[in-house]
C-alpha cells in the first residue's frame, strides 16, 4: 500500500532553521507556496532550498513562491555545485527590488538608510547563508557519499547500447559519433544507470561528461599544437587503454599542447587581460535610476536593436552555443504592445525568433556622468554589483578569467577534435559561399553576369611560390599550404560601361587561413591567368573559371581557446593600422557581432560586454576626442593604445613604455574631450592640469 504524501506549507516550514530539520525532513512531500503553486518534491531538496529562504525569513516582505525552490532551477537534473549560489542570487534580486522602495533616512534599521547600505547588508547575508550551506553539507552529507570504483565504469562500458555501437561502428567520424553518443546516453539519460556512481557523478557536475566519454568511449580525433587535426582517430578509450605505438604517439600531442598552453598561451592571455583592464577602467561608476525617465518610452535612441533572438544551436561536434535568451537575461526590453519595459528571463521562450527586439543598452545611456551609466541601461545585473566596484575593470576581469581558465584547463574541456561551424556574413554570401562541411569556398557567378572583366587580387607575400607553377607538372599533387595562404583577397569587377567595383573579402575563419586548392592552381597554370602588377599584388583573371568548383580550401584545424582569447583581445584593442576602419564602425552595430564572438566559447552576460564595448568606443578620433560617447555625440571604435594614453594619466603610466610615458609632456596636458578623473591623478598630474580637469568634471 502506497503511503500518503504529506502536504506542507513552505512559509510555515521557513519559520524553522534548516539545521534543525536535518534528518527530520525527508521523502516525497507536496510543498504549498504563497503563489498558490503546489510542488511535489523531496524533503532533501527542500532543505537545500531553505538556506536561500533565510533572506525571506529575516525580511518577510516578499512571498515565498515556487521559483525559490531548487527544483525550479534543476529541471529534473541533479543539483550542481553552483545551484545554491544561483538560487541565492534569484532571491537576493527580488528582495532588493522590493526593499529599496522602503529606504528612508529615519528608518529604524540602519541598513535601510540608503541603497548602498542595504546592498552591503543583503550581499553579506548571502555570503553568510552560502557559508552555512557549505558547512552543513560538509558535516551532514559525507555519510551518504558513495565511492567510485572500476565496477561502475565497467557497468557503463558493458551497457548493451554501448556494446552494440562498438560492434557495428566504422573507424571514422560516423563510427566515432555512434559510439560516443551511446556512452553519453548511458551516462546522462539511461534509467538503468540512475544508481550508477559514475553516471551520478557526471549528472551532478562533479565529473565532466566529456572526460568520462574519453574514458568509456573512443578518444577520437586528436590535434597537434598548431590545431591541425590528425587524419585518423583513436578508436579506443582510456578505460580500454591505448594499445599501439601509433595511438600513444597521437595522444602525446595532448600533453604537448597542455605544456604549451600552460606557458605561452596562458601568458599571452593574461597579458591581454592586463591591457584590457587598463583600457576598461575608464568606466568607473554605476548609478541608480533611469537616465531616460520622463522621455517617450518608444524613442529609438534609447535602445539597441537585437537582430533576432536565436535558440540554442550547434557549434560543431557536441558543443552548443547557448540561446540568446541566456545572453540577454536580465536586460530590459520594450514590450511595444504594453508600452512598458520588461525584463528578459531565460524561460521567456515566446521571445525566440523575435526580430529587432529593442533592448536598453549601456551604449545608449544618457547619464551625464562621462564615466558612468545607469542601472536601467545595464539591467538587473545591477543588484549583483557592489557600488565600490569599478564596472569596467570587473567586466574585463570576469571575461578574461574564464578565458584563462579554459586555456589552462584545455585538456579537461577537449574531447574529439571537430572543425567549428562557420557562418559567413550576409554581405559576403553575395560573392561566395561555403560548402556544408565548412572546408571549401565557392565563388558565385550571379553577381558578375554581364561584367566585362572579373578577377581577384592578392598580396604577393601571401603566395610567394605562385609564380613558380610553370615548373610543376601537376599542381594538384602538391601541398597547397606551402604554395599559398590567403587571409583575404580583393574582388575586382569591371562593368560594361567601364565602372570598376572592388570589394575586400576576409576569408580567414576562426583562425583557419585558406589556401588556393589544386584545381584553382591548375587553372592559374594552364590559363596563364596571373598578372604581377608591380605594387606587391597579383591579379588573377576569373573569365574562364568553372564556378561549380571550389577555389579555396580551409585547413582541417580545430579552433583553440587560446586563439579565441586572442581574437577577443584584438576586437577590443585593434591596432593603429586599423584605426581608419574602426573610425567608421558604429559600436551600436558591432556589439552584436562581438557578443556572438565571445559567446562562441564562453558564457558572458550582455551587460558586461556592453561595458567593455563602451570603453573601447570614442567620440571622434579624427578630432582627438577619445572620450566615451553619449547619445548626443558621434561615436566610433577606437584603438586601445591611443585611448589609454588620451583618457587618463594613471593607466597611461601603468601601461607599457613607462619611461616614455613619464617623460613626454603629452601625458600630462589637457585633452580635447577632457580626461576621466582617477584617484592617482592628484599625485602624478601638475596642479594646473588636475584643477582644470576637476572643474570640467563638476561642470558635467
Amino acid at each position: 500500500m502506497t503511503a500518503a504524501v504529506i502536504r506542507v506549507s513552505a512559509s510555515k516550514l521557513n519559520q524553522h532553521d534548516p539545521q534543525t530539520l536535518w534528518g527530520r525532513l525527508s521523502g516525497v512531500i507536496d510543498l504549498a507556496f504563497d503563489d498558490g503553486e503546489v510542488v511535489r518534491t523531496t524533503g532533501e531538496a527542500t532543505l537545500v532550498s531553505m538556506y536561500a529562504w533565510g533572506l525571506i525569513r529575516e525580511n518577510p516582505v516578499i512571498g515565498l513562491v515556487s521559483r525559490y525552490h531548487i527544483c525550479s532551477m534543476t529541471d529534473g537534473r541533479s543539483i550542481r555545485p553552483d545551484t545554491i549560489r544561483d538560487l541565492l542570487a534569484r532571491v537576493r534580486t527580488d528582495l532588493l527590488d522590493r526593499l529599496r522602495s522602503d529606504i528612508r533616512e529615519d528608518h529604524p534599521l540602519p541598513y535601510m538608510h540608503n541603497f548602498h547600505k542595504l546592498s552591503d547588508y543583503v550581499h553579506k547575508r548571502c555570503m553568510d547563508l552560502h557559508g552555512y550551506a557549505y558547512n552543513d553539507m560538509s558535516t551532514m552529507v559525507p555519510e551518504f557519499v558513495t565511492s567510485l570504483d572500476a565496477e561502475d565504469m565497467l557497468e557503463i562500458y558493458d551497457h548493451p547500447d554501448v556494446v552494440h555501437a562498438r560492434s557495428v561502428a566504422t573507424h571514422d567520424s560516423a563510427g566515432l559519433k555512434l559510439v560516443n553518443d551511446a556512452v553519453r546516453y548511458a551516462l546522462m539519460k539511461c534509467p538503468t544507470m540512475d544508481n550508477n556512481s559514475a553516471a551520478l557523478a557526471v549528472r551532478s557536475g562533479a565529473a565532466k561528461r566529456e572526460q568520462a566519454v574519453q574514458c568509456l568511449g573512443w578518444r577520437g580525433y586528436l590535434t597537434d599544437v598548431d590545431g591541425s587535426i590528425v587524419d585518423t582517430p583513436i578508436c579506443r578509450g582510456f578505460f580500454e587503454g591505448l594499445s599501439t605505438v601509433g595511438q600513444i604517439l597521437k595522444e602525446s600531442r595532448s600533453a604537448a599542447k597542455s605544456l604549451r598552453m600552460a606557458k605561452d598561451d596562458l601568458q599571452n592571455t593574461e597579458y591581454s587581460s592586463r591591457r584590457l583592464q587598463l583600457l576598461a577602467m575608464s568606466v568607473r561608476r554605476l548609478h541608480q535610476g533611469d537616465c531616460w525617465a520622463g522621455h517617450d518610452i518608444r524613442d529609438r535612441k534609447q535602445y539597441l536593436e537585437w537582430p533576432e533572438v536565436r535558440p540554442e544551436r550547434s557549434a560543431g561536434g557536441t558543443r552548443r552555443i547557448r540561446s540568446d535568451l541566456d545572453v540577454l537575461a536580465g536586460k530590459y526590453y520594450l514590450d511595444e504592445e504594453a508600452g512598458q519595459l520588461k525584463v528578459i528571463r531565460p524561460w521567456d521562450k515566446f521571445l525566440l525568433g523575435r526580430r529587432n527586439l529593442r533592448i536598453r543598452s549601456v551604449l545608449a545611456c544618457r547619464h551625464r556622468d562621462p564615466a558612468g551609466f545607469c542601472e536601467t541601461c545595464f539591467g538587473r545585473g545591477f543588484y549583483g554589483t557592489n557600488y565600490l566596484d569599478n564596472p569596467g575593470h570587473k567586466s574585463v576581469a570576469e571575461i578574461m578569467e574564464k578565458a584563462s581558465q579554459r586555456v589552462l584547463s584545455n585538456k579537461h574541456y577537449e574531447g574529439s577534435a571537430v572543425v567549428e561551424v562557420v557562418e559567413l556574413p550576409s554581405w559576403v554570401k553575395k560573392y561566395m559561399i561555403l560548402d556544408p562541411a565548412g572546408c571549401s569556398y565557392y565563388l558565385i557567378q550571379d553577381e558578375v553576369k554581364g561584367a566585362a572583366k572579373y578577377g581577384i587580387s592578392i598580396k604577393e607575400s601571401n603566395a610567394p611560390d605562385l609564380t613558380d607553377l610553370d615548373l610543376v607538372q601537376d599542381p594538384r599533387s602538391m601541398n597547397i599550404r606551402r604554395i599559398s595562404k590567403i587571409p583575404n583577397f580583393t574582388l575586382e569587377i569591371e562593368t560594361g560601361d567601364g565602372m570598376k567595383i572592388t570589394q575586400v573579402i576576409d576569408c580567414t575563419m576562426m583562425g583557419r587561413i585558406p589556401s588556393f586548392n589544386g584545381n584553382f592552381l591548375q587553372y592559374i597554370r594552364s590559363k596563364k591567368g596571373m598578372e604581377p602588377r608591380g605594387d606587391g599584388t597579383l591579379y588573377i583573371s576569373l573569365d574562364e573559371w568553372d564556378y561549380s568548383q571550389a577555389f579555396l580550401s580551409l585547413p582541417m584545424r580545430q579552433y583553440s581557446m587560446a586563439e579565441h582569447a586572442k581574437e577577443i583581445a584584438h576586437l577590443i584593442e585593434s591596432s593603429s593600422e586599423e584605426s581608419e576602419n574602426r573610425a567608421m564602425s558604429d559600436p551600436m552595430v558591432e556589439i552584436v557581432g562581438f557578443s556572438d564572438k565571445v559567446n562562441e566559447q564562453l558564457e558572458v552576460a550582455m551587460g558586461l560586454l556592453e561595458i567593455i564595448f563602451w570603453a573601447c568606443s570614442v567620440v571622434d578620433p579624427g578630432e582627438g576626442d577619445h572620450t566615451m560617447p553619449k547619445p548626443w555625440t558621434t561615436r566610433a571604435l577606437g584603438v586601445a593604445r591611443v585611448m589609454i594614453a588620451e583618457r587618463s594619466a594613471s593607466p597611461t603610466l601603468a601601461f607599457e613604455g613607462l619611461i616614455g610615458n613619464l617623460l613626454t609632456p603629452d601625458t600630462f596636458i589637457p585633452k580635447p574631450g577632457g580626461r576621466h578623473d582617477h584617484p592617482f591623478d592628484a599625485f602624478i598630474c601638475p596642479q594646473e592640469v588636475y584643477e582644470l580637469e576637476r572643474a570640467r568634471g563638476r561642470a558635467m
